[in-house]
């Protein structure tokens, strides 16, 4: 069985073409557990149209925003084998569940994620191809720390790594980073696969991870940094104070480097000239200023 977890806001243009492919999915057991996060347009609506057993609605008049509701997903969610992040204007291929349930199987007794990949598309011309992610090259927890998560969407984890994900009391950037973080700091087993299993879906609201214009790109990524002013470092404090009991030496090493950095310019500097924490040019760069200027 597989628990799909669905926080929805505003979502009546792509919510109907969800659901179908949802329930379209093959060879599988599943339900569909959704919060609706005080939507004000015809998203529950659309919702409550589809009169299937499997669908499990729980409506909200407290707009908690998509990290703290997904997290409040995995408080209440019905007890399953498996757990699978859903986006509300993606659409998933018939076999997803399929395949991800088939590569997590053998690994029941020990807390394992799996993540695939996917094929983006949009209404935009040039916006339609499959994306090369990488994953078994470039996963880890400095760059996960640092500013690298795959989509949660794109996520599908076993009860064993659902029990060990705390939800309570977190200051998180989002709940695909703070899943794939803890999958590190219990050492889960990771399962990347480069198959496309869904379709993702481009619009305005997501396309900082897609943006082909890497002057653009920068400009992005140093706003968001200078906004949400050492958002990285108060995520690294969170999983550092969550999971000291069971991290390893490794690993609180790795954590501690982010956790002290503002300590001394030394310790900037160790930071800035780290390749583990940031790869390719952009990334550096935004990397080597946020770090400089105390706001990672």
């Amino acid at each position: 069985m597989v628990n799909i977890l669905l926080s929805t806001y505003n979502g009546e243009k792509y919510i109907f073409e969800l659901l179908n492919s949802l329930l379209k999915q093959k060879d599988i057991d599943f339900i569909i557990t959704i919060r609706d996060d005080a939507s004000t347009d015809r998203t529950v609506e659309i919702i409550e149209s589809f009169k299937d057993e499997r669908i499990r609605l729980i409506k909200s008049d407290i707009n908690m925003g998509a990290c703290k509701s997904f997290l409040r997903l995995l408080e209440i969610a019905e007890d399953a084998n498996y757990y699978a992040y859903c986006d509300q204007d993606d659409i998933w291929y018939q076999d997803k569940l399929k395949y991800s349930v088939k590569a997590l199987k053998k690994y029941d007794k020990e807390p394992t994620l799996f993540i695939s990949g996917c094929d983006v598309f949009s209404n935009r011309k040039n916006y339609n191809f499959k994306r090369n992610l990488d994953f078994g090259n470039k996963l880890k927890i400095e760059t996960t720390l640092s500013y690298r998560c795959p989509s949660a969407c794109l996520m599908v984890f076993n009860k064993a790594l659902k029990d060990k994900i705390k939800t309570k009391n977190l200051d998180v950037r989002m709940h695909d980073f703070w899943t794939l973080l803890v999958a590190f700091a219990v050492e889960a087993r990771i399962i990347t696969s480069d198959e496309s299993l869904i379709k993702y879906r481009i619009h305005d609201a997501n396309t900082v991870g897609l943006e082909k214009n890497y002057l653009k790109k920068i400009d992005r990524l140093i706003k968001s940094a200078t906004r949400n002013k050492n958002e990285r470092q108060r995520q690294a404090i969170c999983l550092y104070e969550n999971y000291s009991d069971i991290l390893s030496k490794d690993n609180k090493r790795k954590i501690e480097k982010i956790l002290n950095y503002k300590d001394s310019f030394k310790n900037r500097l160790n930071l800035m000239f780290d390749k583990n924490y940031s790869d390719g040019v952009y990334i550096k760069l935004v990397f080597a200023l946020s770090v400089l200027f105390g706001v990672f």
